[in-house]
């Protein structure tokens, strides 16, 4: 299993996040989440280029909120379920959670 994050940042803990997988960064340090189709098409190559599996790996949601909501989009876009890791504050700890696009409930 491996865990993807947007871009390194050494201000922010990922040790528990290793528990989940080999930590990968799909962006260079220091790219610029306002360059929105420059930064899109780094990170659909970065995703094509490490042949990221929904059913085994993670995106792990942290970083600069414009670059997630991005990764998020393009993630979602190619795959109807996509397994997060959500830095938990009362367990200072990275926690599961599964984003799905799919439903089975009638709207």
């Amino acid at each position: 299993m491996r865990v993807f994050l947007a871009e390194p940042n050494p201000r922010y803990d990922i040790s528990t996040a290793e528990s989940f997988g080999t930590v990968q960064y799909l962006l260079p340090n220091g790219c610029n989440p306002f360059d929105m189709a420059g930064t899109s098409f780094q990170l659909i190559a970065a995703l094509e280029s490490i042949k990221f599996n929904p059913k085994q790996d993670y995106i792990c949601m942290t970083g600069n909120t414009l670059t997630i909501a991005m990764l998020l989009s393009i993630v979602s876009n190619l795959n109807d379920v996509v397994r997060l890791l959500v830095f938990d504050a009362r367990r200072s700890a990275y926690i599961e959670k599964v984003f799905s696009l799919v439903t089975t409930e009638k709207v």
